[in-house]
């Protein structure tokens, strides 16, 4: 990976933000570019992104900007970037997503989940391309989100319901803890990373309830996996007296 410009990065930028009108020409420009900012030395396999960070925030906050004022647009870009091989186009495309309202934000990230991609990018998804509609429609949020946790967009709910509680905003915890029911013994791996993940963001606004919850599993699930109760007793650890 170069050294980062500053200036040559504003102007790489500046050619993205004329493209925006292009969406074929945006995806091969951003390719390029976190091409050229990727650790070499890490490309071999790699399912994560290896640009550096404040590369990728520049870049995806000028794409935002100069599609603020035209949905339409923002999600044709969102659209080609996902096709786009490199990780880090696809976070982009979860990126350019996130302001989109509607079911409309919903259907294509489960689209895009159901297609097989590393396990960070359907992190980001759930993490960044869901706020917009979330927001907006907080109850269609929690439907969507119950259904996922039922088929194989679980670990997209898993996300997108850690993204939700650790929004401020959003305020029925309660009906989280009731999507949460009787699921820890079905997750593996990245969905129990993810379900762990979950949890902890509930401890911090909720600490007390937590520790209730996790108890009311342990009591009450089958099975009951060992895990469950180490994170039952650092909840309660913590939990206010």
């Amino acid at each position: 990976m170069p050294a980062i410009d500053p200036n040559r990065l504003r102007r790489q930028i500046e050619e993205l933000r004329l493209q925006v009108g292009d969406p074929s020409g945006l995806r091969r420009s951003v390719v390029r570019l976190v091409e050229e900012y990727s650790d070499r030395t890490r490309r071999q396999g790699r399912r994560e992104s290896t640009v550096p960070g404040s590369v990728h925030r520049s870049v995806l906050q000028a794409l935002q900007e100069a599609l603020a004022n035209d949905p339409d647009a923002a999600a044709q870009a969102a659209e080609a970037l996902w096709r786009a091989e490199p990780t880090e186009a696809k976070l982009l495309a979860a990126g350019l997503l996130g302001p989109q309202h509607g079911n409309f934000a919903a259907d294509v990230a489960e689209r895009w989940a159901t297609q097989g991609p590393p396990a960070k990018v359907i992190e980001a998804v759930g993490e960044f391309a869901l706020t917009g509609w979330r927001r907006g429609d907080p109850g269609e949020f929690l439907q969507r989100a119950q259904t996922w946790l039922g088929d194989r967009n679980r670990l997209l709910a898993l996300y997108s319901l850690r993204s939700a509680v650790r929004d401020p905003e959003f305020e029925d915890l309660p009906a989280v803890f009731q999507l949460l029911s009787g699921l820890a013994g079905g997750v593996r791996g990245e969905s129990k990373r993810a379900f762990v993940q979950l949890i902890h963001a509930l401890e911090a606004r909720a600490p007390r309830e937590t520790a209730r919850f996790l108890d009311e599993e342990l009591q009450t699930g089958d099975p009951n996996p060992a895990w469950m109760t180490t994170l039952l007793k650092g909840s309660t650890e913590r939990s206010p007296r």
